[in-house]
Formats: C-alpha cells, structure tokens, sequence
C-alpha cells in the first residue's frame, strides 16, 4: 500500500516537472517592420548550420558602470585605476542557477553547449536551422539586402522555457536585422547587429556596420567595437 502510494506520488511530482517545463516565455516579440534594403526571400534551409548563442544575465553591471565613471573621472582619487579583464570577467560572471539552467536546457535536447566567454555569460550551441525553431518555438526565414547581405533570422519572435527565460537576456542571431550601410565600392560585410533593448552590440568576424554610439563594456577585449575581429560571439554588452 505504502509501495503504491509512493509511486503514484513520484508519478505526480514528473507530471507536475513536465507540465512547468512545457511553460513557454515569450523572450523577444516579433518584429514589427524590416530595416531600409531588407526583404524576406523565403523560409531558411531546414540544414543550414548556425551558432545560437545564449546571453545568460551578468550580475555587477551597476557596480561595473560606477567603477567605470569614478576611473574616468580626472577629479576621482580612482581615476586611472581600471579594472582588469579577469576581474570584470568575475564581477560580471552570472548567477550559478542561470548558467545551469541554459546548459542543461541544451544538454537535454542533445546539443553540445560551450562557453564562448571565459565567465560564461555567453554560450553557444552549433544547431541547424530545424534545431534552433524547435529549441525557441518559432521560424526562421531568408532575409536578402539590396546589397548582397544574406542572413537568417526569426521574425516572429521566439520562446523559451520558463525558467530558461528567466536566466538570458537573449538569444542571437534571432530577430535583430543588421541596419547595413557600406559604400558601393566595398565587399559586403559579414554579419554583425546592434541589440538596443538588450543592451547588446554583437560582432562576427569583420564588421562593417554602423552602430550607435554609446560606451562599451565588455567582458571580452580591450578593442574598439567597430574595428574589432573576434573569434567567438558576442563579447560585447553596452554599459546601461
């Protein structure tokens, strides 16, 4: 009796953990117009490969903006007195449970997740394009410039699991479209956007894009944004 009881207990506690994983979070709306030059061309290849990489939340970031005036600061008795990458990389780190939660989200859908940043507020999954819909809840499309740019990107939105919701800012490349601006005599540049609501300028390989001007704090480099080529995703987060 007692044997039964417990079994259908724990048939209730797997119940109640499938039913609060299946709880999808909208994380980013759709997009509501397409930057000048852009065009949808049609759905993106089910097989075409892509990193997703996962903005788990960073932690310190009030801290690290008043660091960053006070060392600014000619009047400041800290003036001059930066912090150093590893010790940026520390205050930044996100909460444990975040990073856990990312990772373990990816790692039971079979993906092999790794982290693009040394504190782990960047990770990244190499999926196909069929992966990646399954893993936000949504679709990705073909978007063409008049300039030759060709990139994928999901319009409609995305969502995640609750509690993965809860650990990232976002997740790129997703429904930020590149305001791409180059001369005529130019190659076209590689991929590269700026996220305002998140807070993100993110890089691939060698921008050429015209981004907002702002500070940058990143947990990544020393480098100048725009001129900067990395070689992993998006080190770079804007000071708020």
């Amino acid at each position: 009796m007692v044997a039964k009881r417990l079994v259908g207990i724990a048939a209730v506690l797997l119940l109640f953990a499938r039913a609060r994983a299946s709880v999808l979070r909208s994380v980013e709306p759709p997009v509501s117009a397409l930057p000048h030059g852009w065009k949808v061309a049609g759905p993106a290849p089910r097989t075409q490969m892509m990193e997703l990489t996962f903005a788990v939340k960073q932690q310190g970031l009030n801290e690290l903006t008043e660091h960053l005036m006070r060392t600014s600061d000619p009047s400041s008795t800290d003036y001059g007195q930066h912090f150093a990458n590893d010790e940026v990389q520390r205050l930044t780190a996100p909460q444990p449970r975040h990073l856990a939660a990312v990772e373990q989200f990816l790692l039971q859908k079979g993906l092999r997740p790794w982290r693009a940043t040394p504190n782990g507020d960047f990770v990244v999954a190499t999926v196909t394009v069929s992966a990646a819909e399954e893993l936000l809840s949504t679709r990705y499309v073909t978007l063409l410039h008049n300039k030759g740019t060709e990139v994928s990107r999901a319009l409609e939105g995305y969502q995640l699991p609750a509690e993965v919701a809860a650990a990232v800012d976002f997740v790129a490349p997703t429904t930020h479209v590149p305001d791409v601006r180059w001369s005529s005599s130019d190659a076209a540049p590689e991929e590269g956007y700026f996220h305002p609501r998140s807070q993100l300028v993110q890089l691939t390989k060698k921008p050429a894009l015209t981004l907002p001007g702002g500070q940058c704090g990143g947990s990544g480099g020393q480098q100048q944004a725009g001129s900067h080529s990395f070689p992993e995703p998006g080190l770079f987060r804007a000071v708020p």
